[in-house]
């Protein structure tokens, strides 16, 4: 008997599922991506979490609310990306929607341990 360190596969898990008006959509983990798309995943998450730590920072209101609306079209962006949601139905989802599933989105792709909490300061 040999005790083995890993074991690995290479069988891809099915994306899990969830719904939008009673529409049905999947929720994409990296390896669903193609390597390009997991790449860019990966800068949208760095760029999204140096974004809300610009909003913490803002020097007056006029800023943060720039800053987060440039969150808000990021956020959409990778939900666009790590979803089969079309992009205008993200768009339309109020905003405990939006970020229920933003943090979906960072669960299945491990990105959940990030410390900027969907660019709003929660307190």
């Amino acid at each position: 008997m040999t005790d083995h360190i890993l074991e690995l596969s290479t069988t891809v898990e099915p994306a899990k599922t969830f719904t939008v008006d009673d529409e049905s959509y999947e929720l994409l983990g990296f390896e669903h991506l193609s390597p390009e798309d997991e790449a860019k995943a990966t800068g949208a998450f760095t760029r999204f979490g140096q974004l809300a730590r610009r909003l913490d920072s803002a020097s007056n209101d006029s800023q943060a609310a720039t800053i987060a609306k440039q969150l808000r079209t990021r956020r959409v962006d990778l939900i666009a990306m790590l979803t089969t949601i079309p992009r205008d139905v993200a768009e339309k989802l109020p905003l405990s929607a939006q970020i229920q599933l933003f943090r979906a989105v960072r669960e299945e792709t491990g990105q959940d341990g990030l410390d900027d909490d969907e660019g709003f300061d929660n307190s």
